[in-house]
């Protein structure tokens, strides 16, 4: 989805917007790497140089591994509390659903894969909150704060385990 000011003429909806597992903020490159864009080769060339870091049947056996992983009673009682943090919150109109705490575990699962753990941790969910609820939220008319912000102050507010 485009950032706000670059809309495009229908915005998506809240009930397809909570089918998105995350919302990335990419930012502008830096200088230098702008500058490497614009002398550079071109884009098609640069592409042939990529190769597969996994096969599909893996990428398949790596979903698996991540869907076992452990979340231990403790942790599903700190992701409730973030996500009902985001429906009692006055800043936040509309909170997380059931769908987007599914995603955050799933998430938060795949932050500790990568992480080379077998289990998940709090920082886990820390990680995946603000990906995964940021375009979820909708912002009361009285919050003078951003989606992130307000995101981030409950992760500040919300005591882990």
């Amino acid at each position: 989805q485009n950032p706000i000011e670059q809309s495009g003429t229908f915005e998506l909806p809240e009930s397809q917007l909570d089918r998105f597992l995350m919302s990335l903020q990419l930012g502008y490159p830096a200088v230098q790497a702008e500058r490497a864009l614009l002398a550079g080769e071109d884009r098609r060339d640069l592409l042939a140089g990529l190769s597969a870091r996994m096969s599909p049947a893996e990428l398949i056996q790596a979903q698996a591994e991540v869907s076992l992983l452990k979340a231990g009673e403790a942790l599903l009682d700190y992701l409730l509390a973030l996500v009902g943090a985001t429906r009692s919150d006055p800043r936040i109109r509309v909170g997380l659903s059931p769908r987007a705490a599914r995603g955050l575990l799933q998430a938060a699962r795949a932050h500790a894969y990568l992480a080379g753990r077998h289990f998940v941790i709090p920082e886990d969910v820390q990680a995946a909150f603000v990906p995964v609820a940021r375009h979820r939220v909708v912002l009361s008319q009285e919050s003078r704060e951003g989606a992130t912000q307000v995101l981030q102050a409950l992760l500040r507010d919300v005591p882990a385990l």
